[in-house]
């Protein structure tokens, strides 16, 4: 019988140690950083089928390639005026028409990779977690590429709370892998 390891062997990965950066295919806009509030990271899933004999076999696969962010607005609100100069390189929304790029390139220049970055803290005592951002280092990247912005949600805006003005933007992306840092 072969060993089995143990899963306490590592620490728990916290969800509130990641990140989300853009980048532009060319790296020209290298690194631009949003604080985000929440995502979920599509991965992918089987289709599967009962066969007559009650036997499960697969059918399919399915990569999931949309997924949204939630973001913290800004007080200039750039992050929202961000997402939508992106849209704007592919609707014109004066004239309700989609723009023609005249060459792969033009067209390959409104795209952004879009990549999610885990990091560890160090552990300074018996499951205790040091965070610091000196101390953090990468473990895992959730890596999207040639991303479009699909919708951006519609901003709710209450009296009643103090908390910070949030959206979400939905994305559509050619690829996507999950691979350790």
């Amino acid at each position: 019988m072969g060993t089995i390891e143990s899963a306490y062997k590592y620490e728990d990965q916290l969800s509130s140690q990641w990140d989300l950066k853009i980048h532009s295919l060319d790296g020209k806009a290298d690194k631009i950083k949003f604080k985000v509030q929440s995502t979920s990271i599509p991965f992918s899933s089987f289709d599967v089928e009962r066969k007559k004999s009650g036997e499960l076999a697969f059918k399919g696969y399915k990569e999931i390639d949309n997924f949204s962010v939630t973001l913290r607005e800004s007080s200039d609100f750039s992050t929202f005026k961000f997402f939508q100069d992106w849209q704007d390189k592919f609707y014109n929304r004066d004239t309700r028409t989609f723009n023609t790029f005249y060459s792969k390139a033009d067209y390959y220049k409104s795209l952004y990779n879009i990549e999610i970055t885990f990091y560890v803290g160090m552990v300074i005592a018996i499951g205790i977690p040091y965070i610091d951002v000196d101390t953090m280092r990468p473990s895992y990247s959730f890596f999207g590429s040639n991303c479009k912005p699909i919708a951006i949600e519609n901003l709710s805006l209450d009296y009643s709370g103090s908390g910070p003005l949030v959206f979400s933007v939905s994305f559509a992306c050619e690829k996507t892998k999950l691979y350790s840092v």
